[in-house]
């Protein structure tokens, strides 16, 4: 029997390898990836202690205070000050962006490059697909 890889583990297995060449060398070309919930849980976990890697979540503080991924920054996409908050991030960090169903987060990803950020992890079924897949969230402190 002939097994076929499945396509997703292989591109999340592909931008991991990327991540963890390019990480370090400050190369400027945007890398935006969609991600699934799962590829997602699996970046994170790989990336526990790294503080090259950020979790960032941009729904409103009231949805980030009801439960959001363990570690996340918050920055609201609503707020008149989105882009200055996120043009103060360091573009050499690597970001796993999310929202609540990934609308707000894919707008955000044209942001993103504008600014030339580097590498961008995009999980495109948001916070819904998260929970969904059995996924745990932790409330703001």
């Amino acid at each position: 029997m002939i097994i076929k890889p499945d396509k997703s583990i292989a591109r999340f297995a592909m931008s991991v390898l990327l991540v963890l060449l390019l990480g370090g060398t400050g190369v400027a070309v945007a890398n935006i990836n969609e991600f699934s919930a799962t590829e997602a849980q699996a970046m994170i976990a790989a990336h526990q202690g790294d503080s090259g890697f950020v979790i960032l979540d941009i729904r409103t503080p009231a949805e980030f205070a009801r439960g959001h991924i363990a570690g996340a920054l918050s920055i609201d996409y609503y707020s008149p000050q989105f882009k200055t908050a996120l043009d103060r991030l360091d573009r050499g960090k690597t970001y796993l962006v999310y929202c609540r169903s990934g609308n707000r987060s894919k707008k955000a990803m044209k942001i993103f490059e504008e600014l030339g950020f580097a590498h961008i992890y995009h999980l495109s079924g948001g916070i819904l697909d998260w929970q969904a897949r059995g996924y745990q969230l932790v409330p703001a402190s």
